[in-house]
């Protein structure tokens, strides 16, 4: 909703009333009897139908005016309703019991009015205006209230909450903290399969998950401001749906695995992140992110390779190089891999169980933001209470000696219905049940939330799966 469609209205319903219908009106009616002379009022009526869809179009293009407000549950508008409706009744008392008082009690009226109507409101006992005001103030400080719970309605729970998404065959994770930060890791994304000289069939506006699924979703909630995403690594099903979210909601900070992918998608989210002056980071093993003060990310990787190029390198396998980390939030406990390969899950067991990872977080704890919650030992060897299986559960990745190392109570995997790739495969289903870890997909049960509050997780799916 933007605040400038206030002014819009004044401008344009005039505009469209007593300007563009009649002119179309006229040029409708003057066609049936001239057609050249139709035309050309036809014409002028087109070009101020597009100078009003021009100004509506300028008008959007100040994000600073435009507010995004969470799709109100019914207990809110109902309330919300009752409390008007006492501000207009107790206000409308107050307002008559105010305009009467200069009235004097025994002043003149005219003959033949009846006794009682020559009363003033004036003779209102000084309780009942009180009463009447206090109504009026007490609607007023309830529908203030109401409003900046429905802008803000985090600020009121205290809970954090994962959201894992369903964007298809692709990733997209929101996380709120408890005290209301709002984290996107990943945003899903489209991926054509179209042939160069098929390109023709391709549509004007094709579709496309960010711009289509993710972003009116986001604004569903009422998420108006991402503090932070995480870019896991730059392929499309992961990275491409971050583009729409940069162009319409505003972000704090932008992290990522420190490479380039070498293509033309990811190379216009990066610049779209530099256009919109959004502090980048590249992430790298040992560092650490608290977005407040209940929450903390530890990155796990990617591992940090030796370099003295200046530029970004590019790297045309993300997988390897994927962004994994560590959340602990209000006592829980989540494991974010990216689509990290079996490699990476070796070489990040080896820096664990050697115990430089550890001194990596000692050593960077304050290169994202804020410094650590917890001290490394404390969070890096304490099992999870949900890891996100890599890669969409490939065989890849997710090894026995991964998934033991964390002993992880619930595993999920995010990934389309009937997907071209047979994700999740059977051996690593195999290998998480084996762990005893309570399985949820995307594929199955549609969006998956967990809310954490005082160390305990509660687990809600959009889809009833029988068991």
């Amino acid at each position: 909703f933007s605040l400038l469609s206030f002014a819009a209205n004044f401008v344009l319903v005039p505009f469209i009333t007593f300007l563009v219908l009649p002119v179309g009106t006229a040029a409708l009616l003057l066609g049936s009897l001239w057609l050249p002379g139709g035309k050309m009022l036809a014409a002028a009526a087109e070009w101020l139908d597009d100078l009003s869809f021009w100004l509506v179009k300028w008008m959007n293009g100040y994000p600073q005016f435009v507010t995004i407000w969470k799709s109100p549950s019914p207990v809110w508008i109902a309330s919300y309703f009752i409390a008007l409706y006492g501000l207009l009744y107790f206000g409308k008392g107050w307002s008559l019991s105010r305009r009467h008082m200069a009235v004097e009690p025994d002043a003149t009226v005219p003959l033949g009015v009846p006794p009682a109507a020559r009363r003033s409101e004036a003779a209102l006992p000084s309780r009942t205006k009180t009463r009447l005001a206090a109504g009026a103030l007490g609607g007023i400080c309830i529908l203030i209230v109401l409003l900046y719970a429905g802008y803000q309605p985090e600020h009121f729970r205290g809970t954090g909450a994962v959201q894992v998404l369903d964007v298809g065959q692709g990733d997209s994770i929101l996380i709120t903290t408890p005290q209301g930060k709002h984290l996107l890791v990943d945003g899903g994304g489209t991926v054509s399969f179209r042939k160069a000289e098929d390109g023709w069939k391709e549509r004007k506006q094709p579709f496309e998950v960010g711009a289509k699924v993710l972003v009116p979703l986001l604004k569903k909630r009422g998420i108006h401001r991402l503090d932070a995403v995480i870019v896991t690594h730059g392929d499309q099903d992961h990275a491409g749906g971050m583009q729409a979210v940069l162009e319409q909601i505003p972000v704090g900070a932008f992290l990522f695995n420190g490479t380039m992918a070498g293509t033309a998608a990811f190379d216009r989210l990066m610049a779209a992140a530099v256009d919109k002056h959004i502090p980048i980071y590249a992430i790298h093993q040992g560092m650490n992110y608290a977005p407040d003060g209940r929450t903390q990310l530890v990155f796990l990787g990617p591992i940090l390779s030796q370099t003295d190029q200046e530029a970004l390198p590019v790297v045309k396998d993300q997988n390897h190089d994927s962004v994994v980390f560590l959340l602990e939030m209000n006592g829980g406990r989540f494991l974010f891999t990216g689509d990290m390969d079996k490699a990476s899950e070796e070489q990040i067991l080896e820096t664990l169980d050697s115990g430089r990872l550890g001194e990596a977080v000692a050593d960077n704890g304050q290169a994202v933001d804020v410094p650590a919650l917890q001290t490394a030992g404390e969070l890096l060897e304490a099992p999870v209470d949900v890891i996100k299986i890599a890669h969409h559960g490939s065989k890849t990745a997710s090894s026995a000696e991964w998934l033991s190392r964390w002993k992880p109570a619930a595993a999920v995997i995010s990934a389309g219905v009937n997907n071209l790739y047979g994700h999740p495969h059977a051996d690593v289903l195999q290998r998480i049940s084996e762990e005893g870890a309570a399985v949820y997909r995307t594929d199955l049960q549609g969006e998956i939330q967990f809310s954490v509050k005082s160390g305990k997780i509660r687990v809600r799916t959009k889809l009833i799966t029988k068991s």
